[in-house]
């Protein structure tokens, strides 16, 4: 069971990915993995000079409420 659902707002955790960590987001789509078990999230990010970006994240404590 997913701790987030759709429309949340969540910041990035996740030191490996410079790009998207530290920014806010919202869910826009969550799918269940291919093992049945890990829970995909995937979060949209507004920007100011391009259409939105999205990001795939796999795992929920990579992400924080916001």
């Amino acid at each position: 069971m997913s701790i987030y659902k759709i429309g949340d707002v969540v910041i990035v955790n996740d030191q490996g990915n410079e790009e998207f960590n530290g920014l806010a987001g919202v869910v826009k789509k969550i799918e269940l993995g291919s093992d049945d078990v890990s829970i995909l999230y995937f979060v949209e990010f507004q920007t100011d000079d391009a259409p939105p970006r999205t990001v795939l994240v796999f795992l929920e404590n990579e992400l924080i409420a916001a």
